[in-house]
């Protein structure tokens, strides 16, 4: 599900859900047009099912919205954090949290996650400083108002602006979605209590029929051009 792309090097990576393992695709830009690719790097299956991957330095975390525990009713999630190196992945530690997981995006050392089945979106400060497998509360949860259902997320630092995609009822694929754009994002995180709801006077909602939008599940933002891309499931 999760892709990254570095520029640096013309990789592509993905957290592939038949394998459970991470994935590197290598020198992507010299790819033609129909042509098949071989997996040049590939992680141990660690994973059950992962959604999204975030990136910083040589570290990889894979969101992983598997039920930890086996109770439905506990939702749980793990983030699995890898280190690249040498052209190998090697799996450094598991993080298990206390909500279900899908997107997630790094603000500097700061981890941003979505929150399943919510409008919720959790912050871990300082994420990679937790070196050991161990479960761990995030440091702040706030609503994001206007939204049903998040899946997607992104952050750009440069702008300081957050996308999150609403997919609304799962059950409609068609018309139901819709995506938030939040500007001068930091300052409204910072001004937005534990726990509390980020007005949706503070945001941009794109919705209705015309976006074409039902299931949301990914997004992507150019902020030199202000474009949104948005992976859509349903419609």
């Amino acid at each position: 599900d999760g892709v990254y792309y570095n520029s640096s090097s013309e990789s592509v990576f993905q957290a592939s859900r038949s394998g459970n393992n991470l994935e590197g695709f290598m020198n992507i830009d010299d790819i033609l047009d129909g042509s098949s690719i071989s997996v040049g790097i590939t992680g141990t299956s660690d994973m059950m099912s992962p959604r999204e991957v975030a990136v910083n330095g040589n570290l990889f975390v894979v969101a992983d919205n598997a039920d930890v525990d086996g109770d439905t009713n506990t939702p749980d999630g793990r983030l699995y954090i890898y280190n690249m190196s040498g052209g190998n992945f090697t799996l450094r530690n598991v993080i298990t949290t206390n909500f279900k997981l899908w997107g997630i995006t790094f603000n500097g050392n700061d981890l941003y996650a979505v929150v399943d089945a919510t409008n919720e979106l959790a912050v871990f400060t300082n994420f990679l400083s937790n070196t050991s497998t161990t479960t761990l509360s995030a440091s702040k949860r706030i609503a994001i108002e206007g939204i049903v259902r998040t899946h997607g997320i992104t952050y750009d630092a440069g702008s300081d602006v957050l996308v999150m995609t609403d997919i609304a009822l799962a059950s409609n694929g068609q018309d139901d979605g819709g995506f938030h754009v939040i500007e001068n994002f930091t300052n409204k995180l910072n001004s937005t209590a534990n726990g509390a709801t980020l007005a949706m006077s503070s945001q941009i909602r794109v919705a209705g029929s015309a976006t074409m939008l039902g299931n949301p599940v990914d997004v992507a933002y150019d902020a030199d051009t202000e474009t949104v891309y948005i992976a859509e499931a349903g419609n």
